[in-house]
């Protein structure tokens, strides 16, 4: 239950920032994104897997037990999937730009197809990078702990990560606005509440996956990979991948709210800065988050281990394969689409 209220919390600190910079929530349904980003993959995996998708799903989400053998099978049907959501979730957004280009000279047409373009890659980065991508970690993760839990965390680690980040903030956060105030007194532009709001929402969501304790003990254990045995640091390195993926997500989900107040803007100049800064500010924000806060501490758990803990590593690797298609085109996505509103935006102006 607390796992399902965070993952809720997650999400919702997501449509609350896009409603405190004055959405409102039906901006964020598609029906036409709907049909073809969640429930056309969902009936294709039940077409292609059968009843492997159901066991898949109900063994990740904790509804039935999962043994070491299936672990890997279930992984690669999950892992089917995804790339089922990011080939249908690719095709809708073709689908609306060929639709939205189709009707430019319409313009009471373009507000449907610009939202399915749009929330397509809403749909597509919630179902397969904040859903499926941390449940495979957490199947992995489950098959790493056998009979007993981890051990607790000592109050000496969590006070050096603690500093650790703390200085890690301090200096990006000088230079950013240093450099900024230097070149062109625009240090107020970095500062974007609601972007920092959709990234920070990457705890709740990654704890509704391995819970409170695991995500807790994971980001701590970064700091002290000496103190962890083994298969701890296995475990640690599961969930704080899960955690570097879910902020490049919602990374892209801010590109998207960006836009879509961008583009609810267009008839008034003086509100189009504002959707423009969400929509260039969360991607560095993510860049941030995730390599400077959780990728060092994925590397120190990497270095701590041993050649002889191959089988591990294995199982960590089968987990992060297949992950870098969405992840890496992060700055793609959100350079093409803001390249496409401004050029709508063009086009319909003259």
């Amino acid at each position: 239950m607390l796992r399902a209220v965070l993952f809720a919390l997650g999400l919702g600190i997501v449509v609350a920032m896009h409603i405190f910079e004055g959405g409102y929530c039906m901006m964020l349904v598609s029906w036409g994104a709907i049909l073809l980003c969640i429930l056309t993959p969902l009936l294709l995996g039940l077409v292609i897997y059968r009843g492997d998708l159901v066991r898949a799903l109900s063994a990740a989400c904790g509804l039935s037990e999962l043994d070491a053998a299936s672990t890997p099978r279930f992984m690669e049907v999950v892992a089917g999937l995804r790339m089922l959501c990011l080939t249908l979730g690719g095709l809708a957004y073709l689908v609306g730009l060929i639709g939205t280009v189709g009707t430019l000279d319409s313009p009471s047409e373009l507000g449907a197809w610009i939202a399915l373009a749009l929330l397509a890659v809403v749909y597509t980065v919630v179902l397969a990078e904040i859903c499926l991508v941390p449940l495979m970690d957490r199947m992995a993760r489950r098959s790493l702990l056998g009979s007993s839990e981890l051990s607790g965390t000592a109050a000496g680690a969590s006070k050096r990560a603690f500093l650790t980040d703390l200085a890690v903030l301090a200096v990006m956060t000088c230079s950013i606005l240093g450099v900024a105030a230097v070149v062109g007194d625009q240090a107020g532009n970095f500062l974007q509440p609601a972007a920092l709001g959709i990234i920070l929402a990457f705890a709740p969501l990654n704890a509704a996956f391995h819970g409170v304790a695991g995500h807790h003990r994971a980001f701590t254990a970064g700091h002290s990979p000496a103190e962890c045995t083994a298969r701890e640091r296995a475990q640690h390195q599961l969930v704080l991948r899960s955690a570097r993926d879910i902020i490049y997500a919602l990374g892209t989900l801010g590109v998207i709210i960006g836009l879509i107040h961008v583009l609810g803007a267009l008839d008034d100049p003086n509100k189009i800065g504002q959707g423009l800064a969400i929509c260039l500010v969360a991607p560095l924000y993510a860049v941030v988050a995730a390599e400077l806060f959780v990728a060092p501490r994925i590397r120190r758990l990497v270095a701590a281990g041993s050649p002889e803990e191959a089988e591990l590593r294995a199982v960590v690797e089968a987990a992060g394969s297949n992950r870098a298609p969405l992840r890496g085109s992060l700055v793609a996505i959100g350079g093409g689409l803001l390249l496409f509103v401004l050029c709508l935006h063009a086009v319909s102006g003259q």
